[in-house]
């Protein structure tokens, strides 16, 4: 009986005898691989979380600024005749100016803040003297920016040479001005954000009055 006893005892102390020293260092070997591992693909994840939330808040800003700006371009008034009064674009390509579909003029351009700025310059109306008005300045509320700023804004005819040095800063390349009549205005804006990083968007916009004829609208300041 007694010899019997003690074999159980031995076997039961062999079974809780424990991790043997070669065991602890293999295991948290492999915990920290499996660590550095989850380290990565998380890292990996939260970037990517972030570079599509960017993108999204990104991409809903310039929406809401590039349709802002491209329906008033699409529905400038364009003369034959009046030719100081069809849209034009300023030599550094910052601005462009032109009256809207109320005959009213206006100039599109970014403020120094970095928002999107619609000035209606100052009327001085000698004849009728209740048309004139102070100069107003429009812009949006600041929290539709969610943090961006507009790093830049520019104006282009692509039918014009100088439209493909600006086009190439926003990666295009082999536009060929010939594919495009001179009533089309591309529009390019990049917006910054502290937090998201850099965002480029440019769309090509048709002023509607305007049938295609030959006119320039590179103004100089």
């Amino acid at each position: 009986m007694n010899s019997f006893f003690r074999k159980k005892v031995n076997r039961k102390r062999f079974k809780n005898s424990g991790m043997t020293l070669v065991e602890m260092i293999v295991s948290f070997a492999l915990l920290s691989l499996i660590v550095a591992a989850s380290t990565v693909i998380i890292s990996n994840v939260t970037t990517l979380y972030y570079k599509v939330r960017g993108e999204n808040y990104a991409r809903q800003v310039s929406d809401i600024v590039m349709t802002r700006i491209t329906s008033e371009i699409a529905g400038a008034k364009y003369s034959r005749k009046n030719i100081s009064s069809n849209p034009s674009i300023a030599s550094d390509s910052n601005s462009i100016e032109l009256y809207d579909k109320t005959n009213t003029r206006l100039i599109i351009s970014v403020s120094n803040e970095g928002i999107l700025n619609i000035i209606y310059p100052e009327i001085d109306d000698k004849i009728e003297t209740e048309n004139s008005r102070v100069a107003v300045e429009w812009k949006f509320d600041k929290n539709i920016y969610n943090g961006f700023v507009i790093e830049e804004l520019k104006f282009a005819q692509p039918s014009k040479n100088k439209n493909a040095g600006i086009a190439e800063g926003y990666g295009l390349t082999g536009i060929n001005s010939g594919d495009y009549p001179d009533n089309v205005v591309a529009v390019y804006m990049k917006l910054k954000s502290p937090k998201y990083g850099e965002f480029s968007m440019y769309k090509y916009v048709r002023i509607y009055e305007a049938e295609g004829e030959s006119f320039n609208m590179e103004s100089v300041e």
